[in-house]
């Protein structure tokens, strides 16, 4: 497992290459992907490396899946010089919703399970939402926002601007199971939802969640950190 001190001036130096056709699969869909730099991919790269991946019921990790995540987990943490997300390293995949010890009554599509430090999806679910995030929630970078809220802003969590009910019934216009049916759970942390309407759907948190969306832009409007 990768070191989580690995930092920008090495992997400036020392790119890891990417996969060629995953690394093209992950241009057409990942949001900015114009705008990304190739620091981006790097990172992309070295998450792909470092996660602990664990299948459940299967042996091969499909590379596009570990790939997805890998491109969520660069994307929130591009500003950052210290980007390793130290406390989530086990990614358990399924491939259909799944109960759990936190939802053992529920099956659901994604999690996070911070006493552990483990991040839990369906990957049939991660997919769609990456490819469709129009009619499905983007459940992979869901569950990193979850993980890089705990990694990153735990303290500074509570000034994070409020999406307040007003405001997310006009954000999920006609679209009111999108997150229920998304994660597989009727609770939500509104904070990572945000995360992702910032992300794929920027011009409706504008008008909808103003506050919301600058806060977001202090954190992950592209400027990358030099030494």
């Amino acid at each position: 497992m990768m070191s989580p001190q690995i930092d920008y001036w090495w992997i400036s130096k020392f790119p890891p290459k990417s996969d060629p056709s995953a690394k093209a699969f992950i241009k057409l869909h990942i949001p900015n992907s114009g705008a990304l730099p190739d620091i981006f991919y790097h990172r992309m790269e070295l998450f792909k490396r470092s996660f602990d991946w664990m299948p459940m019921g299967f042996e091969t990790v499909p590379l596009d899946i570990s790939y997805i995540l890998s491109s969520y987990s660069a994307l929130l943490t591009l500003n950052r010089k210290k980007f390793q997300f130290k406390d989530w390293q086990k990614v358990v995949l399924y491939q259909h919703p799944f109960p759990s010890h936190q939802y053992p009554d529920h099956f659901h599509n994604c999690e996070t399970f911070a006493e552990d430090g483990v991040m839990l999806i369906n990957m049939e679910w991660l997919m769609l939402g990456f490819v469709n995030p129009n009619i499905a929630l983007p459940t992979g970078l869901y569950m990193m926002s979850e993980a890089y809220l705990h990694q990153f802003q735990k303290k500074e969590r509570p000034n994070w601007p409020i999406i307040n009910n007003e405001q997310w019934s006009l954000i999920l216009e006609g679209k009111p199971e999108y997150l229920s049916k998304g994660i597989g759970l009727d609770v939500f942390d509104s904070t990572a939802a945000g995360i992702c309407f910032y992300f794929y759907f920027p011009q409706k948190m504008v008008q909808i969640a103003p506050e919301f969306y600058e806060y977001c832009q202090a954190h992950f409007s592209i400027h990358i950190p030099r030494d």
